[in-house]
Formats: C-alpha cells, sequence, structure tokens
C-alpha cells in the first residue's frame, strides 16, 4: 500500500514539474514591405543596428534583442558581415506597458535540490503586475537606404521579460521575412529566464 502511495505521489510530481515548466504563449505577428524592395535571389548578408545611445537603461534590452535577431538569421543561413556590406541593416523597437490585474487567488509550489529533495507550497493574495509587449523588427534596405520589411508583434496581458519571450517570437517573426500578413501565435514554450526586468 505504501508502495502505491510513493508512486502516485512521484508521478504527480512530475507532472507538478512538467506543467510548471510549460508556457502557453499567445501573440500576433503582423508584417509589410515596401512596394520597392526586390528580394535577390543570392544568399542574404545582414548587420544589426543598436538605436538606442549606449548609457541608457533600454540600450541592454534592445542589444539582447537584437543578439537574438542575429542568431535567428545566421540559423536561417544568412551571412552577417559589416554594416557598409550588408543588403539589410535590422533594427528593433519596443515597448512594455505595465497592466495590473486585479485581486488574485492562488497557490505556487516549487520543487529543488540542495541537501536534499524539497517541494514547498504557498498561498498568495493581491495585485499581480501584468505586461502587454510589444516588439517590431525592422529590415532596412542598405542598397536603397528605405525601410524594405517590418514585422510588428504583439504579446498581451503576461508576466514575463521581453528578451525571454523574444526568443520564441523573434525567429518565428523572421521566418516570414520577406512576407506580409498577419499571423496569431499560440505556443506551448518553456522559459527559463527570470521573468523581472533589468
Amino acid at each position: 500500500m505504501i508502495k502505491k502511495w510513493i508512486f502516485a505521489f512521484v508521478i504527480l510530481t512530475v507532472v507538478f514539474v512538467t506543467a510548471g515548466c510549460a508556457y502557453t504563449l499567445r501573440y500576433t505577428i503582423s508584417s509589410s514591405q515596401s512596394r520597392q524592395m526586390q528580394p535577390p535571389v543570392r544568399k542574404h548578408t545582414f548587420a544589426v543596428e543598436n538605436k538606442i545611445r549606449a548609457g541608457k537603461k533600454s540600450f541592454f534590452t534592445e542589444s539582447d534583442l537584437l543578439e537574438i535577431v542575429k542568431e535567428s538569421l545566421i540559423e536561417m543561413e544568412w551571412e552577417q558581415v559589416d554594416k557598409e556590406y550588408a543588403e539589410y541593416i535590422f533594427s528593433v523597437e519596443f515597448e512594455t506597458q505595465r497592466d495590473r490585474n486585479g485581486i488574485e487567488f492562488g497557490f505556487g509550489t516549487s520543487f529543488g535540490v540542495g541537501s536534499g529533495f524539497f517541494i514547498s507550497s504557498n498561498f498568495s493574495t493581491g495585485r499581480r503586475d501584468l505586461y502587454r509587449q510589444r516588439l517590431s523588427i525592422i529590415a532596412v534596405s542598405n542598397l536603397q537606404e528605405e525601410y524594405a520589411w517590418i514585422a510588428e508583434t504583439t504579446t498581451s496581458r503576461v508576466n514575463q521579460k521581453i528578451t525571454t519571450l523574444a526568443e520564441h517570437i523573434i525567429p518565428e517573426a523572421l521566418s516570414h521575412f520577406p512576407e506580409e500578413g498577419y499571423w496569431e501565435v499560440k505556443d506551448k514554450v518553456r522559459l527559463y529566464r527570470n521573468s523581472k526586468e533589468r
């Protein structure tokens, strides 16, 4: 009988851990391009560009987002080159709006290891800060020196850092380059970073 209880406890623990790591991410992507855009048949080259001056608080967030853009494009077999030789120069714009939630009741459970395996739980009431995240990826044609393509993404009412969400949103948005369109995305993802803003 005791073995059955232990087995049931282990199964429930695994279920809770799995559920705690999974996150349903919902967002929209809206993209457009300029009429003059003529995507070449040869391999794409790119550079990324900071628009925010170094020293400002949001500079680090912008740099993190541009790093995700860079990694995503390289994964798509783009070639990173110096800005003067790049076919497209990518930049980002972002905005986070706090949306304070109403009174909320809930249970929280955490798992861990250290001096031994432990489970802790807590009961909380009160308000929770949620955020509406907006992120735009802009590609400028270096040859024509004008906007070529833009993807605007919106994630509503989440309690996650924009750079954490961007690790999933940016690759998906860039996968539509140079298409025009509108997509509603619902995806089960795993989020590992701390949800607190810098």
